[in-house]
């Protein structure tokens, strides 16, 4: 059993599910027209030259195919002009078809829904990553920290014009209700690290939640508060953490009025500011090795060039901020790691091979 870590993976390409269902009903469309006017022209030549059905069919055929085989029917004026109306419908019917394939082909919704389809394969082998609901203000600015972070996502969005900023952006994007069981199992919610409710509407936000874990009872929610009384609505139906961006921002920009080297200490560590530093939280599982050592045993700076152990919070609830050397490693520890990228990746392998 690994441990419970943030998978260090960009984030993955698009995945957009691309509708054909207007292509295909034009050329349905254009198959029955094609139906009446061979059964125009059967029947039109059955009566005007008194013609068996094979015959009216068969010289109703060659018209269309404009074969140019001998006629199996004497033509009158008035039958003449019913060929005429039929070559130029069958042209006409066919030139469109054809158009709207080539279309189609072109425009490369088959291409598409082929990659779609490959990226859905990739993303239900994907592990440990976040699914965010909705792509409205919050939404991209959550994908942006996110893209920063290199952290493996996709966004559920159901606005059309949002999909496509999304689809834009390089983002893996699946349009539908993400408060939809189908839509959540297809972004892999059952083996995802978290979910991020973050729809305008404090009911979605709810019913995001109530689905989510219901699917998965152990997935971490974060979900988006609209106001004060939301926190006990969000938590009732089962969100982790509920954030109101009313309140944070207030504290952000009280901190910077006070404290703002203390926000821009803050956004380096964040890598908000260009730098190569994040910190990062990693959970120990019972069985993970590293348990029982102590952190100079584990010599974890040595072996990651450079990681910094900023943080140990225990089960319960202590926390030893700058643990000493001699602090040992416990089941269920969340760990705060300070480093770049690399270091991060090397922790990661790190508590990987200890467990393999």
């Amino acid at each position: 059993m690994k441990a419970k870590t943030k998978k260090n993976i960009r984030h993955l390409p698009i995945l957009h599910t691309v509708g054909s269902s207007g292509v295909l009903r034009r050329l349905f469309l254009y198959l029955v027209l094609l139906i009446c006017v061979v059964l125009t022209g059967t029947f039109g030549y059955m009566i005007l030259e008194s013609a068996s059905f094979i015959s009216a069919l068969y010289m109703t055929i060659i018209t269309l195919s404009t074969v140019g085989f001998a006629e199996v029917v004497i033509l009158h004026t008035a039958s003449r002009i019913l060929t005429i109306i039929i070559i130029i419908s069958g042209l006409t019917i066919g030139t469109i078809t054809m158009g709207t394939i080539t279309t189609y082909l072109v425009s490369g919704e088959i291409s598409e829904r082929m990659r779609g389809k490959r990226m859905k394969d990739r993303l239900m082998k994907v592990r440990d990553h976040i699914i965010v609901a909705g792509y409205g203000k919050l939404g991209r600015e959550i994908a942006r920290e996110l893209i920063l972070r290199k952290h493996a996502f996709c966004v559920i969005e159901q606005n059309p014009d949002h999909v496509k900023q999304a689809v834009e952006k390089g983002i893996l994007v699946l349009q539908g209700d993400a408060s939809d069981d189908e839509i959540l199992l297809e972004a892999g919610v059952e083996h995802a690290h978290s979910l991020i409710a973050a729809l305008t509407g404090e009911s979605g936000n709810v019913m995001v939640t109530i689905a989510a874990r219901t699917l998965n009872p152990d997935i971490i929610i974060v979900a988006r508060g609209v106001e004060e009384s939301s926190e006990a609505k969000l938590t009732r139906a089962g969100a982790n953490r509920i954030e109101l961006p009313f309140r944070m921002g207030a504290k952000r920009m009280t901190t910077q009025a006070l404290n703002p080297s203390l926000i821009e200490f803050f956004d380096l560590f964040m890598g908000r500011l260009g730098y190569n530093y994040q910190m990062r939280e990693f959970i120990l599982e019972p069985d993970c090795a590293l348990v029982g050592k102590s952190i100079i045993e584990a010599n974890i700076r040595r072996v990651t060039d450079g990681a910094l152990i900023m943080a140990i919070k225990r089960a319960d609830g202590d926390v030893l901020m700058h643990p000493e050397a001699t602090s040992v490693f416990r089941a269920e520890d969340r760990l705060l790691i300070l480093g770049d990228v690399n270091n991060m990746i090397a922790f990661e392998e790190l508590i990987q091979d200890e467990q393999s």
